[in-house]
């Protein structure tokens, strides 16, 4: 463990600047490079490969060299046991960035209480601080993306799904979701702008018949329900490169689901 621990700290190292410049295809897997060089670690050190050290808490480990700071490896105890940092973790439930998240939850909101539909949509604009910029910009790839992994960090992309049908699933990120005419007219129709940096986030939608509705949008998305995360995973399942039928995927929700009470984890994973 040491040494696989030891081995995954050496390949720590990475850039993200593909998430700021457009978000090329390749941002998609970014993400999985240290992924990627956990499991290699692993088997590495499995096999034989002693790299026995102090990776963490030494003068040249993991907390010196991005922290500069010694001592935060002390705090690493604290809580042992007790504290789970996993429990925070939170899921999506739309397949985009959780930036995106808050603006597709206000605009389905919106529609519902309003009955919404696209064409009574003249214009929508969005406004908040500096921290918005990414989520908008370059205005062109945001407006029009061509890849999953724009669209995915696209607010105008998201939106413009979300008020045209009034939900955003997989299908919506494919060259037919792109060339969609209806989210590619109601993108064109939206605009931003970057008021101070602690401006909060807003959301407006002008109508044809000249009314303003406007929502607040939330710092982020309300927690994930079990009945959106089933109905997340159902969609996702069509999309596996050997499609699974529906009473496999059934089989799945229900063990996962009930995972406490299962004697392998191989039943969930065997049909995956």
């Amino acid at each position: 463990m040491l040494s696989a621990i030891a081995l995954a700290a050496m390949q720590a190292a990475g850039i993200r600047q593909v998430v700021l410049d457009g978000d090329p295809p390749a941002k998609a897997i970014y993400g999985a490079f240290p992924n990627q060089g956990g499991v290699q670690a692993a088997l590495m050190s499995k096999f034989g490969l002693r790299a026995d050290c102090a990776a963490i808490e030494g003068s040249g480990g993991f907390y010196a060299c991005f922290f500069g700071d010694k001592g935060r490896a002390t705090k690493i105890p604290d809580g042992l046991g007790s504290t789970f940092l996993m429990e925070g973790v939170r899921y999506k439930a739309w397949p985009t960035s959780g930036n995106v998240a808050p603006y597709i939850e206000a605009a389905l909101n919106l529609r519902l209480a309003q009955k919404l539909e696209p064409d009574r949509i003249k214009r929508v604009d969005f406004s908040g601080g500096e921290r918005i910029r990414h989520w908008f910009e370059p205005v062109e790839e945001r407006r029009t993306p061509k890849s999953p992994a724009n669209a995915a960090n696209s607010v105008f992309f998201g939106v413009a799904n979300a008020l045209a049908y009034g939900e955003v699933t997989l299908a919506q990120f494919t060259e037919a979701g792109f060339a969609d005419r209806k989210v590619v007219d109601l993108a064109k129709k939206m605009d931003y702008a970057i008021l101070g940096d602690d401006a909060p986030a807003t959301l407006s939608v002008t109508t044809v018949e000249g009314a303003e509705l406007r929502a607040s949008v939330a710092a982020s998305a309300s927690p994930v329900s079990e009945e959106q995360l089933v109905a997340k995973f159902v969609d996702c399942a069509r999309y596996t490169p050997k499609p699974m039928g529906a009473e496999t995927v059934e089989q799945i929700v229900d063990q996962v689901l009930s995972l406490e009470m299962l004697p392998d984890i191989r039943a969930i994973v065997e049909p995956l």
